[in-house]
């Protein structure tokens, strides 16, 4: 660090003297010294330096230059620290506005890889203002009022993108465009199959998988270019806090669960939480604030999970995960709750307080994948009543799988439910229950899977293969490592490589990955009920949710999700089961249903281990 400054010193005099002070070399170089004073603190200097270069950057390059918003947010930072409050606001103002209006102009043009690879780019834009934001909540609550519009504008921005795009395709009657979409629909599956050969069958069969991913990409942006209508399906959403707010009944509120870096004059290791809570009664959000965002990830997610497995309650989880903003909702009957980050993985509602209740004996949760959502929300899309149930698969004989015979008796019984009122139901079960049945699913408005569900960490296998898939291929994308068991699935886990003609086609190996689930048509299903181990599981994004089954099945369309946490008996996920459709069948929305029904398992089973293993979002 003691040698930054006089190397950069000597790359300006050195780019002066071989070009001028009005070339980009030496505007760069003037530009990292400015933010190595940030770094250091030195804030005087830096905003002497930095103002010289925002002003260079702003003649040559213009206002949606990323160099020039990098020099104005490097300023905004500067005004913060040197406590210009009104010209902080300003500048972080200008710079989240002009970055969301380029990634409202740019992803209609770019492919999923590199709306991801920008969005990587804006994001920590917005995470310098939310740490800004959430530090001046006493002295300036309307910055909280921004932080909660903008997470609105933003949370899972690259999912709602993909969902907007299948629906404006899908919807429309463009057969050109429709069939450009299936080209390209083939070609994410001509890639599905590339990614379960070894590097080997790759090069003997002289397959160019960069290639491939050329092609789809290339596909996806002239989908874009085609057609107004589906670029315009990239817009950012417009709703806004005041909206939420107004859809809220006296004894509501949402919130806004947000996981970031803490930042000082460069981000830190140190991970926060904060939680803002709309109340229809005030103007303002409020803010509940956990610093110790690196401990609830680990050490107390740990905790968590042995409070699981061992069947035991730890008030203690409690006090770390909740208590602060259980703290600020004195008189709230129900919560609309937004998730981000660990919290994905705790059921909140299922958290034993210090006096011995839980916290759902005071509270309805209902889970949102962003609360936006309140505003726009459908009870029903369905069309039709028509539910398809998939269980009781046969796996195969090599007993690698344990046979879930309580997945007929759940599939029976609920299947019943459904069909004497009024729904017209297709079961499929054993060898029926396969990959090649699942996929010529045509958007029932209830889909129920019963089975074993998966969700593998990054493998650090020696192997070529895992579950099929290669592995390089599987580490690189989350919704390879996570999926469903369907019939003859044991041919495929045995497999550690193919065996050219008896080997089974990845198209139909008994193994739906969630990359796989994102190619169906469920744009008018009501509801996906994941009947099967660890289904909410996946890798966690911040900002974005978790990159699995449940996203997977929201992005090929469906609106509501009921997945489970953890793995539980036979007995109270058909217990559970069948007190839902009772109460839904009933009359009863989606959410009361759920809520009711897991109060009455807990007569039978009071462990949270048992009700507290399912949640339902949206």
């Amino acid at each position: 660090v003691d040698r930054v400054q006089s190397l950069l010193d000597d790359a300006l005099r050195i780019f002066e003297s071989k070009y001028n002070k009005e070339h980009p070399a030496y505007i760069k170089t003037k530009h990292n010294l400015g933010r190595f004073h940030l770094y250091q603190g030195r804030y005087a200097e830096a905003a002497l330096v930095l103002k010289e270069v925002n002003n260079a950057y702003i003649q040559f390059f213009g206002e949606f230059h990323p160099d020039y918003l990098r020099s104005l947010e490097d300023l905004a930072v500067v005004s913060w620290k040197q406590k210009d409050y009104e010209t902080a606001n300003k500048q972080f103002k200008q710079v989240i506005s002009t970055y969301l209006e380029l990634v409202e102009k740019n992803f209609a043009a770019m492919s999923e890889y590199e709306k991801g690879q920008y969005w990587a780019g804006v994001r920590p834009s917005i995470l310098k203002f939310y740490n800004y934001a959430s530090s001046r909540a006493l002295e300036d609550p309307q910055l909280l009022t921004e932080m909660y519009n903008i997470q609105l504008k933003t949370k899972g921005i690259l999912f709602s993108t993909s969902a907007r795009i299948r629906d404006e395709i899908l919807g429309g009657d463009n057969q050109k465009l429709k069939s450009l979409y299936l080209e390209w629909q083939q070609a994410k599956e001509d890639l599905l199959l590339y990614y379960t050969y070894s590097k080997t069958q790759l090069d003997n069969l002289k397959i160019d998988l960069k290639g491939a991913e050329a092609k789809a990409n290339q596909l996806e942006k002239e989908l874009s270019r085609q057609s107004s209508d589906f670029a315009a399906a990239n817009k950012l959403p417009t709703t806004t806090l005041s909206q939420v707010k107004s859809s809220l009944s006296p004894t509501d509120v949402a919130i806004e669960t947000i996981g970031f870096p803490g930042f000082e004059n460069s981000f830190t290791t140190n991970k926060k939480y904060a939680f803002l809570i709309a109340d229809p009664n005030s103007e303002h959000p409020g803010l509940a604030i956990l610093e110790n965002g690196n401990e609830l990830d680990g050490k107390y997610a740990k905790g968590y999970r042995n409070m699981v497995r061992l069947k035991i309650d730890n008030p203690i989880l409690y006090e770390q995960y909740w208590q602060a903003v259980d703290k600020k909702l004195g008189g709230v009957k129900n919560v609309h709750l937004s998730l981000d980050g660990v919290y994905f993985q705790v059921n909140i509602s299922a958290l034993r307080k210090p006096d011995n209740t839980y916290v759902s004996d005071g509270i309805n949760f209902h889970l949102y994948s962003s609360t936006r959502d309140l505003v726009d929300k459908n009870e029903s899309r369905a069309t039709s009543k028509k539910a398809d149930f998939f269980g009781f698969p046969d796996y195969g004989n090599k007993g690698l799988l344990a046979a879930l015979p309580g997945t007929k008796v759940e599939i029976d019984a609920v299947s019943q439910i459904t069909r004497s009122n009024g729904y017209t139901v297709r079961a499929f079960l054993e060898n029926n229950a396969s990959e090649t049945n699942f996929k010529k699913i045509a958007s029932p408005s209830l889909l129920h899977v019963a089975t074993h569900g998966f969700f593998l960490q990054q493998s650090e296998s020696s192997q070529e293969k895992v579950l099929g898939i290669e592995v390089s291929q599987a580490k690189d994308n989350p919704l390879l490592r996570s999926g469903l068991m369907l019939s003859n699935a044991e041919q495929a886990m045995s497999a550690s490589k193919y065996q050219s003609s008896n080997e089974v086609s990845a198209v139909d190996n008994g193994i739906l990955t969630a990359y796989e689930v994102l190619t169906l048509n469920l744009k008018n299903t009501d509801l996906v009920v994941l009947s099967a181990c660890e289904t909410g599981l996946g890798e966690i994004k911040s900002g974005e949710g978790v990159y699995g089954l449940q996203r997977a099945f929201q992005v090929a369309g469906a609106q509501s999700v009921i997945m489970s946490l953890w793995k539980v008996s036979d007995e109270a996920t058909k217990n559970l089961m069948t007190h839902f459709y009772r109460e839904w069948m009933s009359g009863k929305t989606k959410n009361a249903a759920f809520i009711a029904a897991q109060k009455r398992l807990r007569q039978d089973f009071p462990e949270p281990y048992y009700w507290g293993a399912f949640v339902l979002l949206n």
